[in-house]
């Protein structure tokens, strides 16, 4: 057995058995409930843990025995890095209860206080276990009852020069990438609900005529679906950032401007 093997073990039983070494039955329930730092008026825990496993207050300390052995047999063809009591454990077979003989009383007590141990451990493992897997179901559940948002139609308006205008039309649909090259060469924006942009729209003078090839101002409005991510933004990279990659875009209007006057409701890059 390694040093440290040796240690814990020898700390735990020489605590253990000194409380209940005089007991005449019941070395193993008793054992639990020491670990467990209960009592008779409060041993809730003590009881759940032998009656799975068959531990009675009343048994004496060859069946108790025989109990621990069968729990360390399950045990026995793992291998341990540096458990303590893996020595105990590795040994198991030299510990069958019909070899009487082959063993001292205090190899049995310690066999009893390590499956104990064993028993408490697992117990709180697997409550540590199901509160994890409680959590996880009540998140899951919150979220599956969480509303799906609605979307928001939304327009977003934009100043550009009419050489970047291209062939876009009132009706045509642009791709991400030809939008975000939209976006950097937009002198003014505004992303807004779709009714507020209309009335923005009506304070505007506009002609359908676009010189293609001068730098004067083209008012361009994209319909988007679903704007909620983007309406009231004032920074263009954050309108880049959160454009939909996976979907074409509706080109609403194309129209150069007469004159300026309903800038002022556009935020200036």
């Amino acid at each position: 057995m390694t040093n440290n093997a040796i240690s814990y073990t020898d700390i735990i039983y020489k605590e253990i058995i000194k409380e209940v070494k005089s007991l005449e039955k019941g070395f193993l329930y008793n054992t639990i409930r020491e670990i467990l730092l209960e009592d008779d008026a409060n041993e809730q825990i003590t009881i759940e843990i032998c009656r799975q496993s068959g531990i009675s207050p009343d048994a004496y300390i060859a069946d108790d025995y025989k109990i621990a052995y069968g729990v360390m047999t399950k045990f026995s063809d793992i291998e341990f890095e540096s458990t303590p009591g893996k020595d105990y454990v590795r040994s198991v077979s030299k510990m069958d209860p019909s070899n009487i003989n082959k063993r001292t009383e205090m190899e049995e007590l310690k066999l009893i206080v390590l499956v104990s141990c064993t028993l408490v451990g697992a117990y709180f493992c697997i409550q540590y276990i199901k509160d994890q897997q409680n959590k996880r179901n009540k998140k899951r559940s919150e979220n599956s009852r969480r509303p799906t948002p609605i979307p928001i139609p939304a327009a977003l308006c934009l100043i550009v020069p009419a050489n970047t205008v291209g062939r876009l039309t009132n009706g045509s649909s642009i791709n991400v990438d030809d939008l975000s090259y939209l976006i950097d060469s937009t002198s003014d924006f505004i992303c807004a609900a779709k009714s507020e942009a209309d009335s923005i729209e009506q304070q505007m003078t506009m002609s359908d005529k676009i010189p293609s090839d001068s730098i004067r101002e083209v008012y361009i409005r994209i319909d988007l679906a679903d704007g909620r991510n983007l309406i009231g933004k004032k920074i263009l990279y954050m309108i880049k950032t959160n454009l939909q990659i996976d979907t074409d875009f509706f080109v609403e209007k194309v129209a150069c401007l007469q004159n300026l006057n309903g800038l002022k409701f556009f935020n200036h890059v």
